[in-house]
């Protein structure tokens, strides 16, 4: 994070911070907060950055959407979840609008299905999230991020939870569930443990102890490597 300060320090220095470079480098560096569980640090960045992209770039540009999704990730790791819903949902309006990029489309459908889930609104959330899985799973650029699809299809097994679909959720929740636990997965450690919930839930439901036991000892192991400096 201290080299993405510094380049930015610099940027600015220079008169470079509204220029492209210089917001490219600030989005960077609050995700980098988000991933680092700091959503305030992200946010208070993203909302002073956006603006800015958007005069400077346009409302359309890849970077002003980026910027975008992403705070609307750090507000709903805020719990601020409609401000989150309304954010996600200009997004992607802009994006079929425009016919963005499918590889940024799918991200922001995962955000909003996530969002609509966790606001009770299941059954608007799953054709977004079914969208974002078929992509993800068949892209190939996508393969070197499998916790992308694995996290759609965990938000989807989550509302097969809920439905008391248990099979069915099973085979979602632990469809690559592995990269829950990946260091280098492009997850903070809130959407981790999150995950790794549904699936603890998914047993606990269905009455299977032993499943229970082992997913609870997987969530009590990931809160304490996250606890560590």
């Amino acid at each position: 994070m201290s080299c993405l300060q510094e380049t930015l320090t610099r940027f600015q220095r220079i008169g470079y911070a509204d220029k492209l470079d210089g917001l490219i480098c600030a989005k960077e560096l609050a995700m980098l907060r988000l991933m680092q569980g700091d959503s305030p640090g992200a946010v208070k960045l993203l909302e002073e950055l956006r603006p800015r992209a958007t005069q400077r770039l346009g409302p359309d540009h890849y970077t002003t959407l980026q910027i975008q999704r992403i705070l609307a990730r750090a507000f709903s790791e805020e719990g601020r979840l409609e401000e989150a819903e309304a954010l996600c949902k200009e997004t992607l309006n802009s994006q079929h609008r425009i016919k963005a990029d499918p590889y940024g489309t799918a991200r922001t459908q995962l955000s909003l299905g996530r969002v609509l889930v966790e606001n009770g609104k299941p059954d608007e959330a799953e054709p977004l999230l079914q969208e974002s899985l078929k992509f993800f799973r068949g892209d190939v650029s996508s393969k070197s991020r499998p916790e992308l699809a694995a996290q759609v299809a965990n938000w989807l097994g989550a509302i097969q939870v809920a439905r008391k679909a248990y099979p069915e959720a099973e085979s979602l929740l632990l469809s690559g569930s592995d990269a829950f636990f990946a260091p280098g997965a492009e997850m903070s450690p809130n959407e981790r443990r999150v995950a790794v919930s549904h699936i603890l839930k998914l047993y606990r439901d269905w009455g299977k102890p032993e499943q229970t036991a082992i997913w609870q000892k997987k969530l009590d192991g990931l809160a304490q490597n996250q606890s560590q400096p």
